[in-house]
């Protein structure tokens, strides 16, 4: 068996045969980097994409961090005021042994909006007097008629400034105990 070569045929000249087969490659070459670069730009596209992603969590992330410190400084504060007024209980307890029995009932009674900043015991009347911040009248009248029906409690006095209407504002309460107790 023979082999045929395969012959080929051209019919144009030499010269203009070349240019056309340089030309075919040239343009196989340029096809070539035309996919070489959308695939570079696609891939700098993901990159790009990618950091700006990660730029923006992070960017949030550090917002949300600055945000929870400062929440966590407010945590912080809160914790220390409670503290604070555990402290000054404890000693106020120990001061006034006498009337240790009856602090549970009087912070028992106190509304969540009604803040007390001070309580104090006179052991010659056994009067208790307590002083504070209210936001609410209502819940300042209610406090009122919750310290009124405490077991121990003969009478209370309240000024009449403790109806002043107004933010933040104040109040004094005295509490007589009854006698015998």
């Amino acid at each position: 068996m023979a082999v045929h070569a395969k012959t080929e045929i051209n019919l144009l000249p030499p010269a203009r045969h070349r240019r056309r087969v340089v030309y075919s490659y040239i343009s196989h070459i340029g096809h070539v980097l035309r996919v070489l670069l959308l695939l570079t730009l696609m891939v700098l596209m993901v990159l790009v994409t990618t950091w700006l992603v990660n730029w923006s969590i992070s960017r949030s992330y550090t917002a949300a961090l600055a945000e929870g410190n400062g929440q966590e400084q407010g945590a912080v504060e809160l914790v220390r005021a409670v503290n604070r007024t555990a402290l000054k209980a404890a000693a106020w307890r120990i001061q006034h042994a006498a009337a240790t029995e009856q602090l549970p009932d009087v912070v028992a009674a106190l509304p969540a909006d009604l803040h007390l900043t001070s309580l104090s015991y006179a052991e010659v009347d056994g009067t208790v007097t307590i002083k504070g911040v209210f936001t609410s009248r209502e819940s300042l009248l209610a406090y009122q008629r919750a310290l009124e029906e405490l077991s121990w409690v003969e009478r209370l006095e309240a000024p009449l400034k403790n109806f002043a209407t107004g933010a933040n504002s104040s109040f004094t309460f005295t509490l007589f105990r009854k006698t015998g107790l």
